[in-house]
């Protein structure tokens, strides 16, 4: 049975667990039953009733459930256990938090992402515009090669041309689309609303990932650890965070009649527009195949501590 990601973004909806499905509703259809078997995880993004008996559910077929704030951040989870996990992998991971090695990683990642930012502009900025993408990529030089540096010189040069880019990724919008300055929380208008919602999303999809193969998500490289501080979600996500960004351009582009009702200075989304935006993340995160690659550069990190634990 193929697994799939349930979006929960109907409000005062109840989740209840009548083995072997899981009931929701009401909704306007009427009550829905979903086989829990074919659920891999659930994401709730408005409030809901969640029943004690879900709570089996999550046991018995290993979903996972995360909790979102109004603005997307996932603020709970609730994890089967993983009594398979090899715990050998957690400790390399820490014991080689601070090596060389860790930080060409974390390099090759920023890599990735300039990478895929330069393709997001080419593949949306207007024709007579591409001679500036082509000038932004020229100027980034790969940071592999420089790890044994500071890593916060490598940080600096990865914010300038985070700023560059930023202004060509303005220019791939509609023009009353295009923001003044990249804002986070809160977001000062509603492109930025919708990049913070997505990027909220892609550090559930990564965190819960790392949490499979038994590593800390607290125990970062670039980004700096703190008390309940996902250091390596936001080191790892980086390498996806084109991804969100050519989802964002694309969903504006699509919904701009719609969205052009709402204040530009809106800072969060109405009801309406997350569920359109959750279905929309849904079918593009299918096309993509976004999971199996958030897996796949997941399971390379492994296999590196794999070999220093040999």
């Amino acid at each position: 049975m193929k697994k799939r990601e349930l979006i929960i973004s109907t409000k005062d909806l109840e989740l209840v667990y009548e083995a072997p499905f899981l009931v929701c509703g009401p909704l306007p259809e009427g009550t829905q039953k979903i086989h829990a078997g074919s659920i891999r995880a659930i994401q709730i993004l408005v409030p809901c009733n969640l029943h004690s008996s879900v709570m089996e559910m999550v046991y018995k077929y290993g979903v996972q459930i995360s909790i979102h704030h109004e603005r997307a951040y996932p603020v709970s989870r609730i994890l089967p256990s993983s009594p398979l996990i090899d715990r050998s992998l957690y400790k390399t991971q820490i014991a080689k938090a601070e090596s060389i090695d860790m930080l060409e990683i974390a390099c090759a990642w920023l890599d990735k992402k300039q990478t895929g930012r330069v393709q997001v502009l080419y593949d949306w900025i207007a024709p007579e515009r591409t001679s500036q993408v082509q000038q932004f990529a020229d100027r980034w030089s790969p940071v592999v090669e420089k790890a044994v540096l500071e890593k916060v010189q490598e940080r600096v040069e990865e914010a300038h041309a985070s700023k560059e880019y930023w202004k060509l990724f303005n220019l791939c919008l509609p023009h009353r689309f295009r923001f003044h300055t990249r804002s986070k929380h809160p977001a000062e208008d509603l492109t930025n609303a919708l990049l913070n919602y997505t990027y909220g999303i892609l550090y559930h999809l990564v965190e819960s990932q790392l949490i499979r193969k038994g590593l800390d998500p607290g125990c970062g490289i670039f980004h700096a650890d703190g008390h309940g501080r996902k250091s390596l979600v936001y080191d790892l996500v980086e390498v996806f965070r084109p991804r969100a960004e050519s989802f964002v351009i694309g969903f504006i582009k699509k919904e701009e009649s719609r969205m052009a009702e709402l204040p530009f200075q809106t800072r969060e989304l109405n009801a309406e527009l997350k569920r359109t935006f959750s279905q929309s993340w849904k079918e593009y995160n299918i096309h993509h195949n976004l999971m199996k690659e958030i897996a796949g550069e997941v399971k390379l990190f492994c296999e590196y501590l794999q070999r220093k634990t040999a």
